[in-house]
């Protein structure tokens, strides 16, 4: 609204579109402005549905193109080095996107009760889009080891909260003097996180890579399984979170097991091909297996 302003719908001309990314790119990436024309194009398409509609016609907005396939994976030797520089309060998190790979937001929100220790499952109930979306990932690898960690120093310092990521007394420190801080208000120690941007920064870059987004981790578990480890696309998408298949397209993720498995099945046509065609030569007909 504060670009468009009063402007009617149907007087938006390409113009309008092309001027308004022009200036946004100036703060932000293409991608985010297509973001911006996706939810302003899906509520044009709400109100023309509408009866009466509140909008004579939906002007055709266009994308800027801006290959939508993410990079960001964090490989083994990257999540040990990224782990061993984290503050305490995000060790346990680190560790559990990694494996898992849900949203910041969901697992910031997870508490103890949807933690199943003694079945080594963590389920809880997600929203997207509004929808809720279950889930119930397998604790497994480092998983154990670190949210029993936690568990304990949750009992022993702060019974009475509930949610599994909280802060640790050592990190609560901001501002220019703590390399750690948080970077965002001070928190009490045992509270709930919910920013760490200042943390997060500072420990991938004293890991080496200072790139890493916590998104990556998202990637990344993904990623682990369904070509390191085999996993069904679906299994994985449970585990995730994910509801749909499209972001193993945006996430360029191709099971290894099934690129294999196709190679060897093309590898056998190949060789049958070229056995009935040498025999067909010698006016052979070949023996059928």
């Amino acid at each position: 609204r504060p670009f468009f302003g009063s402007k009617r719908v149907a007087r938006l001309q390409t113009a309008d579109f092309e001027q308004y990314r022009a200036i946004r790119t100036e703060k932000v990436s293409d991608a985010t402005v297509d973001h911006d024309f996706t939810y302003l194009k899906s509520a044009l398409l709400l109100e023309f549905k509408k009866t009466p509609s509140r909008v004579s016609r939906v002007p055709h907005i266009q994308k800027s193109g801006e290959d939508n396939v993410r990079h960001g994976f964090l490989e083994f030797d990257g999540y040990e080095k990224v782990l061993a520089q984290l503050p305490l309060s995000l060790k346990s998190l680190f560790v559990v996107g990694y494996h898992i790979g849900n949203r910041r937001g969901a697992l910031l929100g997870l508490e103890w009760p949807q933690i199943d220790f003694e079945n080594g499952v963590i389920r809880f109930i997600r929203l997207q889009n509004r929808k809720p979306v279950p889930v119930a990932a397998p604790i497994y690898g480092d998983m154990q080891e670190w949210l029993r960690r936690q568990r304990a120093f949750r009992d022993e310092h702060f019974p009475e909260s509930r949610f599994v990521f909280f802060w640790y007394p050592a990190d609560r420190e901001i501002g220019p003097t703590s390399k750690k801080g948080h970077g965002g208000r001070r928190n009490e120690p045992g509270t709930q996180i919910k920013s760490f941007y200042a943390s997060w920064r500072a420990a991938v870059k004293d890991a080496g890579f200072p790139e890493l987004l916590f998104h990556d981790l998202r990637r990344s578990a993904v990623r682990n399984m369904v070509e390191k480890i085999g996993m069904s696309e679906k299994r994985a998408m449970e585990i995730s979170g994910h509801k749909t298949r499209s972001c193993f397209e945006r996430y360029h993720i191709v099971s290894l097991a099934d690129i294999q498995e196709s190679g060897k099945k093309m590898d056998k046509w190949m060789k049958a091909q070229r056995s009935e065609n040498a025999h067909q030569r010698s006016g052979r007909r070949p023996k059928k297996r």
